[in-house]
This record gives C-alpha cells, sequence and structure tokens, in this order.
C-alpha cells in the first residue's frame, strides 16, 4: 500500500507559493502554527515536505500534518491553501 499524496492542484498551488517566496503561516494537525518563506518541496522515503525559511534556519513540515496554509504577503494573488490527499498524482 503506498503512501497518500497530496492532491496535484494543490501541490501546484504550494509549488507556486514556493516560487514567489510567499510569507505563510501553516495551521498544523495538531493545531500549533509555524510561519515563514515558503521556499520548496522535497521527497523523500514516499513523503513530501514544505521548507519554510524563518530567519536563519529552514524548517521542514510534511505536507500530510498541514490543515490549512494562509498566505500572509499582501497583494499574493492566492489568500489559503487546504491541503487534501490523493491518491492519483504523481510527483
Amino acid at each position: 500500500m503506498t503512501q497518500p499524496i497530496i492532491d496535484c492542484d494543490v501541490h501546484d498551488l504550494i509549488e507556486i507559493i514556493c516560487m514567489r517566496r510567499y510569507e505563510v503561516r501553516l495551521l498544523l494537525q495538531d493545531g500549533s502554527t509555524l510561519q515563514g518563506l515558503a521556499s520548496t518541496t522535497v521527497a523523500r522515503q514516499g513523503a513530501e515536505y514544505l521548507q519554510l525559511q524563518q530567519q536563519q534556519q529552514t524548517l521542514e513540515t510534511a505536507l500530510l500534518q498541514i490543515s490549512r496554509i494562509d498566505v500572509l504577503t499582501p497583494g499574493a494573488d492566492i489568500q489559503q491553501i487546504i491541503p487534501t490527499a490523493s491518491g492519483s498524482c504523481a510527483i
């Protein structure tokens, strides 16, 4: 059985916020939050991660642990992303 991955359309939006280096706030499934510049996504060992730059450090969070992404950059054309799991999109 393969591990679920993020829906393709949602993954594309996450890639866009990374390319544009938007400031974001992540609401995680455990209720905690993280904030920083969306920098890139990485895949390893069957899981996908979003990397945030926060001051001089890189934070990494599994995409499937994110409940909501709020874009904080003023004027951004994407305001909010709700990651959903899908088994049908290859990365």
